[in-house]
Order: structure tokens, then C-alpha cells, then sequence
């Protein structure tokens, strides 16, 4: 009698096929991608280009990566942000808008290590006629699936139009700075206490825009209600984001008059604000993690340009 045949199971185990890495002024991260765009590990460091510049960038690059050596050995790289930049580790000069796949990585620049690229940020035409700048934010914007209107909060909040596949126009917002710089350096900020949103203020800083005196006053308004009791400290941060957020919003909604839903590439913290803004304003709005499109967007530029098959 024979004996019976045994069926072998096999398992894909996804490796990485590409390491990407989004590098800012104050931040670095770093993933490495299956050939799926998906995020099979990931890292980050307080190193981005205020800091290490130059030729600096290389260590960095090799410390944020240094518990990865095995899998990176041969993988190609994709750099994207303010890496590219003057201040950074190789000037990527900027792709004009309209841009689209295609011209962003026919435009990517070799940086001084080996199978190494960094992406090119965009130049356009902001709402007010002057010029406007990204760097990061169209890796996201490549990321995603489908046209229309898009919102990348951040130090440098971008408000984006996405039409058949590139990105045609956007306008910066100095909201993210504005915010770190009255928390951090100013008297508004010294009334500040605490980390956790609470919902009610933030929802009355974007209420209280309505009343009479324009954003400025109202910035100062954090200090004097908290110092005569109108608003306790641990409600002050989230009040002064209400107030930033809710103007941001207003201003671009009315310049831009998007329709459908739009959406908001940001970690749920900051893309739930933003969210909670524009359902004031009467609009859908729908929360895409900012780290997923990154990753689809690096890849599918690194595919375009020929380094990941």
C-alpha cells in the first residue's frame, strides 16, 4: 500500500524591493517597500536638514537605516523633501506645474551614494498670484488614487487640485509654523499647558472667529481669557488650533470653492482637525494617512524612473 502524498504549503514572505525616505526640515523618516508599496518596516530621527545638511545627510541616512543593513544591501533608494532642497544633501531644482508622474521622475536627481535618488519638489502659481513651492507633499499627491481637491497639513500646510493624475495648482498655508512659533517662543504660548485636543475648544476657537477683530486679536485673546479665567490652560493649545485652523479654512474655502469631498493626508490627529473644520463648513471630508501615500508615491515614481521593476 502506498503511502498517502503530503501536500507542501508555501508562504510568500514580502521583501522589500525599495527603501524610501521622507526627509524634512526637523524629521527624517525612512521605510522600507514590497514591491507593493507596502510598509514592511519603518524608522525615524530628529535629523532633518536644520540640522544635518550636506554632507552630513549621508550619515544620517546611514543611521537611520543601520538596523536594516542586511535588507538594503542592494536596494535603490528614493529620497523626497527638503532633502532636495539648497539647504540639503543635493539641490533637486523644482519640476513647473502642472506636473504629473512622468516629469517628476524624468526630474530626479542622483545623489553622492551609490542607487541613491532624490525627488524634485514643484513651483506654481498660488491662489494670490505669487509663487508657491513643495517639497514632499507631491510624493503624497502621487500616492493617491483618484483627482480633486486635497489638504497636506503641516509646518507648511498645502491646499492642492489634482487633475487627471497631476498636480495642476496649490497654495501654502503658514499654519503649522504659526502655531509652533506661538507655542513655543511667544507669551501666547507661556499660558499653554498640556497635549491632549480637547474637542469643546477647539470648536470655540473656530466659533469665536465669527465675533469682531480678525485672527490677530483673537491670537491674543488665548492669553488674556486664560490669564481672567475665561479658559483654563489645559484648553488653550487647542483654542489657539481652532483659531488657526478655522481661519486657514475659511480663507481657502472661499478662494478655492472646492466641491465633492476633500481630502486630507495627515496622521488622524492633525487630518481629524482639519476634517472637523471642513464638516463646518459644510463640506465631506476624508482622512488619508499621509505615510501610505508617501510610500505608493515614492514607489510608483521609482517604477516610472525605472529603478524598481
Amino acid at each position: 500500500m502506498s503511502e498517502p502524498e503530503t501536500e507542501i504549503s508555501t508562504v510568500s514572505v514580502p521583501r522589500p524591493v525599495l527603501l524610501g525616505l521622507d526627509w524634512g526640515s526637523t524629521r527624517v523618516r525612512a521605510w522600507l517597500l514590497d514591491a507593493g508599496a507596502n510598509i514592511l518596516a519603518t524608522d525615524s530621527l530628529d535629523a532633518g536638514v536644520r540640522s544635518a545638511r550636506g554632507e552630513v545627510c549621508a550619515r544620517v541616512l546611514d543611521l537611520i537605516t543601520s538596523e536594516w543593513m542586511d535588507e538594503i544591501a542592494d536596494l535603490p533608494t528614493m529620497l523626497s523633501g527638503m532633502v532636495g532642497s539648497a539647504q540639503g544633501w543635493v539641490d533637486a531644482p523644482y519640476v513647473g506645474a502642472p506636473a504629473g508622474l512622468r516629469e517628476i521622475a524624468d526630474s530626479v536627481v542622483t545623489a553622492p551614494r551609490e542607487r541613491t535618488w532624490i525627488v524634485p519638489g514643484v513651483a506654481g502659481t498660488g491662489v494670490s498670484g505669487a509663487p508657491d513651492v513643495m517639497r514632499g507633499e507631491e510624493t503624497q499627491l502621487l500616492g493617491l488614487e483618484d483627482d480633486g481637491f486635497v489638504v497636506l497639513p503641516g509646518t507648511h500646510t498645502k491646499w492642492a487640485e489634482v487633475t487627471g493624475g497631476r498636480i495642476t495648482s496649490f497654495s501654502t498655508c503658514l499654519t503649522g509654523e504659526t502655531f509652533g512659533l506661538l507655542r513655543d517662543h511667544g507669551l501666547v504660548g507661556a499660558v499653554m499647558d498640556g497635549k491632549v485636543l480637547d474637542e469643546a475648544a477647539f470648536a470655540r476657537g473656530m466659533d469665536d472667529l465669527k465675533l469682531p477683530g480678525g485672527l490677530l486679536h483673537h491670537l491674543f485673546t488665548v492669553r488674556s481669557r486664560t490669564l481672567r479665567g475665561q479658559l483654563e490652560p489645559a484648553e488653550a493649545w487647542s483654542y489657539c488650533s481652532g483659531l488657526l485652523i478655522g481661519s486657514e479654512v475659511t480663507s481657502m474655502l472661499r478662494a478655492l470653492e472646492p466641491t465633492g469631498t476633500v481630502r486630507v493626508v495627515a496622521s488622524p490627529g492633525i487630518g481629524g482637525r482639519y476634517a472637523t473644520a471642513l464638516h463646518a463648513q459644510g463640506l465631506d471630508a476624508e482622512v488619508v494617512d499621509g505615510d501610505e501615500v508617501a510610500a505608493r508615491g515614492l514607489m510608483r515614481i521609482a517604477q516610472e524612473r525605472g529603478v524598481v521593476s
